[in-house]
């Protein structure tokens, strides 16, 4: 392996990951954020498949098996590598991973866009464009770096109107990401999510598995909850936080009022297609909004005590769910059936209650926030996360 270059042999990095640089690398991936086995380790070692993505270089996209788990893990190589960087080296040369070369976000925007099949070793990595998306005409010319801000998954930024993510955990089957942000973004005209470009996927012998989602790039604005709590942080050392705000004066509570009818709008998008099975409506019971209402308003409680630091304030708040009633103006919800995402191992049910009055036009949010019209109560809105 030796007497030829990295750089010019994927099957070489491959072969030097599986083998004599097997050590390194499971060090390397305890360190990452991603990996899930910090503490337990890495036992077990395998390249479950292998595609190449550019031969120069070379990029190249793995498919780990790390005790039972799968991992989605794109590399290159380096003629250095700082310190904790290279995943292993061999002869001057080392393997990294290829999130950090620019490189690999402007061949993966290329792939997408060509709608690239790539064939492995046991199955195949394909790109998919969203139909009707316009792309930048030359990917090469694209900046590209990578989003230091790490999570479970890794993100490049494209330029400034784009981002790839990818799944570093890839499971069988396809992923919420990627199958709610395609359905909001081919199939209805909510536009309050960041729309979707394009993505990949594995097609290998246990089945589909999403390996990375292309998106439009929306800049932040903020965190709503830190928001929230700093408006009530700085009601408290106001002292001005016992009391019913004027709910038509209140920034705070129009802010809500906004969220909730964004919200209530994502959850009626999202149950528009009752012909698709994986997206129609199912009922919500009475259960349900009791057990929403509870756990906003603990959220609630716990964000004013923390903002308040040593002082709780727990009884200058009562919950605005304790008494849900219909709208005063006797309007039915349009859709008595709220959306449920999918359910399949792993992904936990999304529910949500879409309701439009046709007397005040309000959209309630899935834990009860009551339309203008309904009749006042003097009670300080719940934060929402």
């Amino acid at each position: 392996m030796a007497s030829r270059p990295l750089r010019s042999d994927p099957a070489a990095v491959v072969a030097l990951l599986s083998g004599p640089g097997r050590s390194d690398f499971a060090q390397f991936l305890a360190r990452q954020r991603w990996f899930a086995a910090k503490t337990r380790g890495v036992g077990t070692l395998a390249v479950r498949d292998w595609a190449i993505l550019d031969a120069e270089g070379p990029l190249v996209l793995l498919l780990l098996d790390v005790d039972g788990d799968r991992y989605h893990v794109p590399v290159t190589v380096a003629a250095d590598a700082p310190a904790g960087a290279a995943l292993a080296r061999l002869d001057g040369e080392s393997v990294v991973d290829a999130h950090d070369d620019p490189r690999f976000g402007r061949r993966v925007l290329a792939a997408i866009a060509a709608g690239r099949r790539l064939a492995g070793q046991a199955g195949r990595v394909s790109f998919h464009p969203t139909p009707g998306w316009s792309f930048p005409p030359d990917p090469d010319a694209v900046p590209a770096r990578r989003h230091p801000g790490e999570q479970s998954n890794t993100s490049v930024m494209l330029g400034t109107g784009l981002v790839l993510k990818t799944l570093r955990r890839p499971q069988p089957g396809l992923n919420p990401d990627l199958e709610i942000t395609r359905f909001l973004t081919t199939r209805t005209r909510f536009r309050h999510v960041p729309r979707l470009a394009g993505w990949s996927e594995y097609e290998g012998p246990e089945g589909t598995a999403t390996l990375a989602v292309l998106q439009e790039f929306v800049v932040n604005g903020g965190d709503g909850w830190k928001h929230v709590v700093g408006a009530l942080r700085a009601r408290v050392a106001a002292g001005s936080l016992v009391g019913a705000p004027d709910p038509a004066r209140d920034p705070l509570i129009a802010d809500v009022r906004r969220l909730g009818a964004i919200t209530g709008g994502l959850h009626a998008a999202l149950a528009s297609d009752g012909s698709d099975p994986d997206f129609a409506p199912e009922p919500v019971t009475r259960e349900d909004v009791t057990r929403w209402a509870a756990a906003r308003c603990g959220w609630g409680r716990k964000g004013v005590n923390d903002s308040a630091g040593a002082r709780p304030v727990e009884g200058a708040l009562r919950c605005p769910y304790g008494a849900i009633r219909p709208c005063r103006s006797g309007a039915r919800p349009r859709s008595s059936r709220p959306h449920r995402r999918p359910s399949r191992p792993g992904t936990p049910a999304h529910r949500g209650t879409p309701a439009d009055c046709p007397r005040c036009g309000w959209s309630a949010a899935p834990a009860g926030l009551r339309p203008p019209c309904a009749t006042p109560r003097a009670a300080a809105a719940a934060p929402r996360r």
